[in-house]
C-alpha cells in the first residue's frame, strides 16, 4: 500500500470545499489500505504544530496574521450586533490591521505580501521535513487559490524529491468576476506552473470552461474531470450542537451556510426576501464567511428585525451539519460564475431538506443537481418581480414538501455517478493506476 501527503487549506471539521473534498478522498484512500498524512493551514493560535486526528497525523502550517484576524472575527461574532464589546473588538482589530500594514510599508511590502512570505517559508520548511522523514509515494494538493499547489512544486524542486504529485483544483478563484488584468496575468502564470509540473490534475466541480487558457490547452492531457465529491444520500447527522429551537411555537427555521462574496455571490435579492419576512414566524440562521459589504448588509438586516436573524460567522462543520439537520428550509445563493456550484447544496440534498435557490442565470451549473431533486424551489432573480408573491409561493412550496416523502433508493438513483462513493472511487483508482504504470 502507498503513503500520501494531503495538502489542504483546511481540515475537517472546518466546512470549506477544500476540507470536505480532502476528507472524502482521505476516507476512500484509507478504505483501500493507504496511509494519509495531512498538511493544513493553522486556523487559530490554539492549534499545535502537529496533532493526531481521526488516526491521521495532521501538521499545521502557521499563518500568523491570518490566525490573528480569524481569532478576532470569531470573538466578534460571539457578541450581538451593536454591543459595546463588539465595537471595542472591531476597533482593536482595525488598529492591529493598520499597524501590520504600516510595518509592512516600512519594509517596502504590503501586509498581504508579508503574510504570504511567512506562510510560504513555513510551508516549504514543514513539507521538506516530511519528505525526508515520511518518504511519501504521492502528494495530493487541494487549493483555493493556487498557493498549496505552487508551494508544493517549489518544495519538490528545492528538495529534488521525486514522487507523484496530484493537483486537485476545487475552485475557480482565478476566474471570478472583478479581477484586474494584472491579477489575471498573475493567475495565468500560476496555472501554467501547476499544469506543467503536476503529474495529474483533477478538476473537481464544473470547471473545464474556467481553465480554457493556453496552459490548459498545452497540458490538458493531464486532466481528469470529476464531480465534486460531496454528495452523500442520505446524509444523516445526529443533532447535538446546533442553533437553539424556539420552544412552544411554530417557528420556521431557514438556514444559509457557505461563503457570501460581495461581487460573485451578491445577496441583494435575498436581503429583500428576508425583509419581506419581518413580523412572521420565520427565523434566519446565516453561517459562514461573509465579505465586508455583505456582512454590513446583514448587520443592517439584524437591526431591522433583530429577533428573526442570527449571524454565526465561521463555525465548525459539525455545527453546520447539525443545524442543517434541524432546519426546515435551506437557502442556496447562486454564483455569478455560473460554471461553479455552491458546494453546500450537495449537503443540502443529502439532508433531504427543502431547498430555496436564488439564481441569476438559466445556465447556472447548480441546476444540474437541483433539477434532479424533488424538494427544490428555484427563484430566478432576473424574472421575479414581486417579493411578496415570491415569499407566498415559497411558503406554498414548503407546505407541500412537508406532505411528501422522499424515496431514498429513487433519490440515489437520480444522482448515480454524482455520489461521494462513486466519485472518490474513481479518483483513487486513477491515482492507483498511475502509480502502478510507473513501476
Amino acid at each position: 500500500m502507498s503513503k500520501f501527503i494531503i495538502v489542504s487549506g483546511s481540515y475537517d471539521p472546518y466546512p470549506t470545499a477544500n476540507g470536505v473534498c480532502a476528507k472524502a478522498v482521505e476516507e476512500a484512500l484509507k478504505k483501500k489500505g493507504h496511509e494519509v498524512i495531512y498538511m493544513v493551514t493553522r486556523n487559530n493560535i490554539t492549534q499545535k504544530k502537529c496533532e493526531v486526528i481521526n488516526g491521521n497525523k495532521v501538521f499545521f502550517i502557521p499563518k500568523t496574521i491570518h490566525e490573528i484576524h480569524w481569532t478576532f472575527n470569531k470573538i466578534q461574532d460571539s457578541f450581538l450586533v451593536g454591543s459595546a464589546e463588539k465595537y471595542i473588538l472591531k476597533l482593536t482589530h482595525t488598529v492591529i490591521k493598520v499597524t501590520f500594514k504600516f510595518l509592512a510599508f516600512l519594509r517596502g511590502k504590503t501586509a498581504r505580501d508579508s503574510a504570504i512570505a511567512i506562510y510560504k517559508r513555513n510551508f516549504i520548511s514543514i513539507m521538506s521535513k516530511l519528505l525526508l522523514e515520511e518518504k511519501p509515494d504521492g502528494i495530493i494538493s487541494f487549493s483555493v487559490p493556487f498557493n498549496s499547489h505552487l508551494y508544493t512544486h517549489e518544495t519538490l524542486v528545492k528538495t529534488g524529491y521525486e514522487t507523484l504529485w496530484v493537483s486537485c483544483i476545487v475552485d475557480a478563484h482565478q476566474h471570478k468576476p472583478g479581477l484586474s488584468q494584472k491579477e489575471k496575468r498573475l493567475f495565468a502564470k500560476q496555472e501554467a506552473i501547476v499544469f506543467k509540473n503536476a503529474k495529474l490534475c483533477f478538476l473537481l466541480d464544473v470547471l473545464k470552461e474556467n481553465y480554457n487558457t493556453v496552459s490548459y490547452k498545452e497540458y490538458g492531457h493531464k486532466f481528469t474531470y470529476f464531480k465534486l465529491p460531496f454528495l452523500k444520500i442520505p446524509l444523516n447527522y445526529k443533532v447535538e450542537d446546533a442553533f437553539e429551537i424556539v420552544k412552544g411555537g411554530d417557528t420556521i427555521d431557514i438556514t444559509f451556510a457557505g461563503t457570501l462574496y460581495d461581487d460573485s455571490r451578491p445577496i441583494h435579492y435575498f436581503s429583500s426576501f428576508i425583509r419581506e419576512c419581518k413580523n412572521t414566524n420565520i427565523r434566519f440562521h446565516l453561517m459562514g464567511k461573509f465579505y465586508p459589504e455583505t456582512k454590513k448588509n446583514i448587520e443592517e438586516l439584524i437591526k431591522f428585525m433583530p429577533s428573526q436573524i442570527r449571524m454565526y460567522g465561521f463555525v465548525s462543520r459539525d455545527f453546520v451539519l447539525a443545524s442543517l439537520q434541524r432546519s426546515d428550509i435551506l437557502i442556496n445563493i447562486g454564483n455569478n460564475n455560473t460554471n461553479q456550484i455552491p458546494s453546500k447544496i450537495l449537503e443540502y440534498i443529502g439532508m433531504q431538506k427543502p431547498i430555496i435557490s436564488f439564481i441569476r442565470d438559466e445556465n447556472d451549473a447548480a441546476l444540474d443537481y437541483l433539477n434532479r431533486y424533488p424538494y427544490s424551489y428555484i427563484i430566478n432573480e432576473n424574472k421575479e418581480k414581486s417579493i411578496s408573491k415570491v415569499l407566498e409561493q415559497a411558503m406554498e412550496f414548503f407546505e407541500k414538501s412537508k406532505k411528501e416523502k422522499i424515496d431514498i433508493p429513487t433519490l440515489r438513483n437520480n444522482f448515480k455517478g454524482y455520489l461521494q462513493e462513486d466519485v472518490t472511487k474513481e479518483i483513487v483508482e486513477t491515482i492507483e493506476k498511475y502509480i502502478y504504470e510507473q513501476k
